[in-house]
């Protein structure tokens, strides 16, 4: 998934460091603002925010309403004191009345409820209970003052210059759009630290995962450290910028590794339930496609890290050149990048195993953990150390054990490993244990003794007579 990482970038730097009436002026020049088809995105210009997610008939559907009726009631006739109601019409409703001494059709006396128009009675019924009915139109209707979508029937309090402030507008820079959307402000000011603000300014397309300031926050990353040196604060930024525009539309179900700005690849992976993960960390993309004039803006929630570079010298005891050393099993990457080839082995006490690999597209490493598909790495234990897309690694085990390990970057999907050396580290039986087993008649105990009284009675039958 790309997005045009300059304009959405310089967008955030913009709105942090213009003025209100800089962003009215650009949506006021030559392009239209509001009510046309050539729009992408809702803006609104009283608050000089994004509704990222709202298409144009909802962004055009805000308006302040007084009293207005939002659900429809019922028209029922309604007993005030009773607190009962029934369907009869306005005319039956209230045509109610207590009488004394009434003749009725039948020449008969009546005291009592008595409605005139269909002619009931209730004797039962108090004057104050039958001269309570009244007829209700619209009843129960709901009567709303405040900001209201006619598309979406969601309201807000918001103040009635803010309701009416929304327009469906054409796109800003990238960073001007991350800065509206008023969760970058650490990416904004980042990238004022790193210099990037030319570098992400222009005609030219990018994708930009963008992290939250919480993703900032989570993620440690102070802007006041003295040891976060430029350099290193850039090439940061720049791992979530990737040159061309990515939709999620583009996107199919699988794991895909694009190019990002400072060089390094990037894991960009679709579930089958079309949720969006970047990176090693799987940081997951929870708005897509907030679009921009040079650009388009995926926002996740955590903060990517590069790669880092390893030395080709490492030192470290259990890393060699592989050709000083004899390996007993050879242990590589599968063809598509997320599985050990082979993925177990089996070897004797005191052999070595090799991992190898060259120039893979993607970085792996080897880490133990502490136990089959575990995600839980053991302090201390057997690594190949940081991830990298060329390893030459070897280990040699010197007892019976069982060695799990995971690559770091991958282990979310699943890639583990398995080294099985002499017995597996299985634990003798001791004496105790087998001697108790020895004491318990079991099925060849029965079977010595079946066979000795079988051996018997053959002696005996074929013993020469006596003579």
């Amino acid at each position: 998934m790309q997005i045009r990482t300059v304009s959405l970038l310089m967008s955030l730097l913009l709105i942090a460091s213009t003025s209100a009436s800089v962003l009215a002026e650009e949506n006021d020049t030559t392009q239209p603002t509001t009510g046309t088809d050539d729009g992408v995105i809702c803006y609104n210009n009283v608050t000089h925010t994004l509704s990222v997610q709202a298409s144009q008939s909802e962004c055009e559907s805000f308006m302040y309403v007084e009293n207005y009726t939002m659900s429809d009631g019922t028209d029922i006739c309604y007993n005030t004191v009773a607190h009962t109601n029934s369907t009869e019409d306005n005319n039956t409703c209230s045509s109610y009345s207590y009488v004394e001494n009434h003749t009725m059709q039948d020449g008969s006396s009546f005291t009592g409820c008595y409605n005139s128009v269909n002619h009931a009675t209730d004797a039962n019924m108090s004057q104050e209970e039958c001269e309570a009915y009244a007829y209700y139109v619209n009843y129960g209707a709901t009567i709303y003052t405040g900001c209201y979508n006619m598309a979406t029937h969601q309201t807000n309090s918001d103040l009635q210059s803010v309701c009416e402030g929304h327009m469906w507008t054409q796109a800003v820079s990238l960073a001007m759009t991350a800065g509206a959307t008023t969760i970058h402000s650490t990416l904004v000011a980042a990238l004022t630290a790193a210099n990037l603000v030319d570098t992400l300014s222009g005609d030219t397309n990018y994708t930009v995962f963008a992290p939250t300031d919480e993703a900032f926050a989570a993620a440690g990353i102070d802007l006041n450290d003295p040891n976060l040196t430029t350099d290193a604060l850039s090439d940061i930024l720049l791992y979530h910028v990737v040159p061309g525009t990515i939709m999620s539309t583009d996107l199919t179900v699988g794991m895909t590794n694009v190019t990002a700005a400072n060089g390094d690849e990037l894991l960009v992976q679709v579930t089958e339930t079309g949720a969006v993960m970047v990176g090693s960390e799987m940081a997951t993309v929870t708005i897509a496609d907030v679009p921009a004039s040079n650009g388009v803006i995926h926002v996740i929630d955590k903060v990517l890290t590069p790669p880092k570079d390893v030395e080709t010298n490492d030192t470290t005891d259990t890393t060699n050149d592989t050709e000083t050393v004899t390996c007993d099993a050879t242990i590589g990457v599968s063809p598509g990048g997320y599985k050990f080839s082979p993925s177990s082995v089996s070897i004797e006490v005191g052999e070595t195993v090799c991992w190898s690999w060259t120039n893979q597209s993607m970085e792996h490493n080897v880490k133990e953990v502490d136990g089959l598909k575990s995600t839980t790495y053991v302090e201390g234990g057997i690594t190949s150390g940081v991830a990298s897309k060329t390893v030459d690694f070897h280990h040699t085990f010197t007892e019976d054990t069982t060695f799990y390990y995971a690559c770091e970057p991958h282990i979310s999907l699943e890639m583990f490993g398995k080294v099985v050396v002499g017995d597996g580290g299985v634990e003798p039986m001791d004496a105790k244990d087998d001697m108790k087993k020895n004491e318990t008649p079991g099925f060849l105990g029965v079977t010595l003794v079946l066979a000795a009284i079988g051996a018997l009675l053959f002696t005996r039958n074929n013993r020469p007579e006596d003579l």
